[in-house]
């Protein structure tokens, strides 16, 4: 089921409230995840979550007895009953409409909100979740310290869009593994009658990869960038790169900037195979709904999911309906391309639209033009007032770093039908020694965050700032560019780190077969 809630920050005025619709079996980790999104928030407090249960069986707790879920290791040290974020579901501490639970960001400070449980729905076809349906006002700036001001001017309607771009792109597969609402035989089976229409049309005959549309579904609230494939004889069908994330990650693949491109993408990919090349779980799906493979189809449609740093996989429920909104609008395009439409070079930024309005009639799609601003950077993920503090007490070192990340080769499976990741791993190299003074072994998400914490460590370490750091992937520069700005670190480009290669090579032998937490 689905659960509407109404979040209100209390004791503010003007009124800063959001509402939101999610599944109602998500963890208060994951329902934290979407506050810190609908609400503004940047993740650098601490938080928890005020509830009451009719039954603490597990406590003998009275009636109505207040109850703190949260983070064990913040919790721990209170003197009040706690419980687990990451195992309390939803429902089963609100279960009534009209019911409500409190939380708290910034413990400190205390930003108090009223979570209220207004209506609980049917899931629709279609409609991704989670997703924000309504915003009033702007949150005050997070700390205290800071004088209060907030220079964000967007709209209530564009503060909306752009929130539910955030829960897409930085929540995407959040939800897969929950026990969420299953595709049904229907939405796979209009998939792949699309994809075969798609597949029998043949537009990789008059259409090359860098021909980049884009297709809003308002939906989903998500945009896809296509890019039909098989103009180079190679894979015949249709990628499409999902949010600012794909975009970033489609123009890497353009550039050649990765070792793994493969393992940097965010995409949906329909592509058309021969039968022996098709997995088991495939021809399961296909009798499941009772697609069965013709000969005159020649080849058949294959769906696979890619996540930065995750083993292709197979689609949920949310990428099945917007992949399948994505190719009748890509049919729709590729043949008034063989018409004679021009395609805007995406080098200009500007991309031609299908863009979609919820319409009583149901969804209406136009053409449009959609102006991509420059793909924003990363950016800050560390302590500003702890890294001011280190660019007044420690002095550039004349000391050169190189630094490098990379995959091993084989994928780890942590639970049987989850999706396999490729752990990730860092390499700090002192230059001048060729000796490696640091190393993490990680997974991939989080990378921008967890590449700053280690250059943090690694100059408190070395008590000193270095002067340069040489890298190898450009996105890395981007990376590291907040905290080298601040502390005059100048970054360097190399496609010759020999030693971050010497030592890649032994770690791979050494960690092969090794699994993280």
């Amino acid at each position: 089921m689905i659960y509407q809630l109404k979040v209100s920050l209390k004791n503010v005025h003007p009124p800063v409230w959001r509402r939101v619709q999610t599944y109602s079996q998500i963890t208060f980790a994951q329902l934290h995840q979407v506050i810190q999104v609908i609400m503004e928030w940047e993740g650098t407090h601490l938080h928890i979550f005020q509830c009451r249960k009719n039954q603490l069986e597990w406590s003998g707790q009275e009636e109505h007895h207040w109850v703190l879920i949260g983070d064990p290791e913040v919790t721990s040290s209170m003197d009040w009953p706690c419980v687990d974020q990451t195992e309390e579901i939803l429902e089963d501490w609100l279960s009534e409409e009209n019911s409500k639970c409190f939380y708290i960001n910034c413990l400190k400070d205390g930003f108090f909100h009223e979570i209220l449980l207004e209506e609980i729905l049917p899931a629709q076809p279609g409609v991704a979740y989670p997703i924000c349906i309504q915003v009033e006002g702007v949150p005050p700036a997070e700390s205290l310290a800071e004088d209060g001001t907030d220079d964000r001017t967007l709209t209530d309607q564009e503060r909306l869009k752009q929130m539910n771009v955030q829960l897409q792109d930085r929540l995407q597969g959040f939800f897969e593994h929950g026990e969420v609402e299953k595709t049904s035989q229907e939405q796979w089976m209009e998939l792949f009658q699309v994809a075969v229409h798609f597949g029998s049309l043949a537009p990789w005959e008059w259409m090359m990869d860098d021909q980049v549309f884009a297709v809003y579904d308002a939906l989903s609230g998500q945009v896809g960038y296509c890019s039909v494939r098989g103009g180079m004889g190679d894979v015949f069908g249709l990628a499409v790169y999902v949010g600012n994330e794909g975009l970033k990650s489609l123009y890497s693949l353009k550039s050649e900037q990765e070792d793994r491109p493969d393992l940097e993408q965010r995409c949906l990919l329909v592509s058309f195979e021969d039968q022996q090349n098709l997995e088991s779980e495939d021809y399961y799906l296909m009798k499941e709904i009772g697609f069965y493979f013709q000969e005159q189809h020649h080849q058949c449609p294959v769906f696979r999911s890619f996540l930065p740093g995750a083993f292709p996989w197979f689609l949920n429920r949310d990428e099945v309906v917007f992949l399948t909104h994505v190719l009748q609008q890509a049919i729709e395009v590729c043949r008034r391309v063989r018409e004679g439409l021009h395609l805007m070079p995406d080098e200009t930024g500007h991309f031609f639209l299908r863009v979609s309005s919820m319409e009583k009639e149901g969804l209406v799609w136009r053409d449009g033009v959609l102006e991509v601003e420059e793909v924003k950077q990363y950016e800050l993920h560390v302590n500003e007032l702890e890294l001011h503090k280190l660019s007044k007490r420690l002095e550039m070192r004349e000391q050169v770093l190189e630094f490098d990340y990379f995959y091993l080769p084989d994928a780890v499976q942590e639970e049987e039908n989850q999706r396999p990741y490729f752990p990730c791993v860092s390499l700090w190299l002192d230059d001048q020694l060729g000796r490696v003074i640091g190393f993490e072994l990680m997974k991939r998400e989080h990378l921008a965050e967890r590449i700053q914490n280690q250059l943090m460590a690694l100059i408190q370490k070395l008590d000193g700032i270095p002067q340069a750091i040489l890298i190898k992937k450009r996105n890395v520069s981007d990376i590291l560019f907040p905290i080298a700005r601040k502390l005059g670190i100048e970054i360097h480009v190399s496609n010759d780190l020999s030693g971050i290669r010497r030592a890649q090579q032994e770690l791979v032998k050494m960690m092969k077969g090794v699994r993280i937490r």
